[in-house]
């Protein structure tokens, strides 16, 4: 790996750590949709979140899986303040129930209280309609006015 994609995944890991809702887009039938989840993320860049499975998008999801996506963490007050954020293409899936187990342990490392809302146990069980949903990207895009200022838009590929 170069040292540009190093700097830049080190970048994209390090925004990731701070985000917290992400904004996924699926679509059927030619019609786009937007959903906001909690997200965690694993060493492999895979994000998973968390939804009813009777959810518009989960049902998108289930029929399409190609999704897009983007996380903004900073609150802007003003036109003019340096951007950042991650935009993404990918596949989404709805795991199954045994693979739920490895997602709900990397959610809880991040948000700790889910458990408020949600059990291993109520998962595993199938006792409830939540389910865990997984995001392959293929590309992840930088936008960084911070650190690249003359030219704010990197592209990482996922291989």
């Amino acid at each position: 790996m170069s040292k540009e994609n190093e700097k830049l995944e080190k970048l994209i890991r390090e925004y990731l750590s701070k985000g917290a809702l992400m904004q996924v887009a699926s679509a059927r039938d030619n019609q786009p949709w937007v959903c906001n989840v909690w997200y965690s993320y694993d060493e492999d860049l895979n994000f998973y979140f968390i939804s009813g499975n009777y959810r518009r998008h989960s049902g998108e999801i289930r029929d399409n899986e190609k999704v897009a996506g983007s996380i903004v963490q900073p609150i802007f007050t003003k036109l003019g303040q340096l951007g950042r954020g991650i935009t993404f293409e990918g596949t989404a899936k709805e795991l199954s129930l045994t693979k739920s187990k490895k997602a709900f342990e990397n959610y809880l490392k991040r948000w700790p209280k889910a458990t408020m809302y949600i059990t291993k146990k109520d998962i595993l069980g199938n006792l409830t309609k939540v389910r865990f949903y997984k995001i392959e990207p293929q590309m992840i895009v930088l936008f960084d006015e911070v650190n690249y200022p003359e030219d704010s838009r990197r592209e990482f590929l996922i291989k």
